[in-house]
């Protein structure tokens, strides 16, 4: 099962990419999100799929301010 953007604006050589960030902020092509009624339908179905679909996650924490430190350019 895939992921249907139809709530966004996309071509079809560019998929959408769900970034946490852009979706809160409602960055393109998430602004359409700003709608309560479409984020609420969007919320929904989201959530389904992700009820049925089988996937892994990797979760990756760095700490910024060390990071910073040992690689300022």
């Amino acid at each position: 099962m895939t992921f249907n953007p139809k709530y966004f604006e996309h071509h079809p050589d560019e998929p959408i990419i769900l970034h946490r960030k852009e979706i809160i902020n409602r960055k393109f092509p998430f602004k359409v999100l700003s709608d309560p009624k479409i984020e609420k339908e969007f919320n929904i179905e989201f959530l389904s799929l992700l009820e049925k679909w089988e996937f892994k996650t990797i979760t990756v924490l760095i700490d910024k301010l060390e990071h910073q430190k040992k690689y300022d350019t």
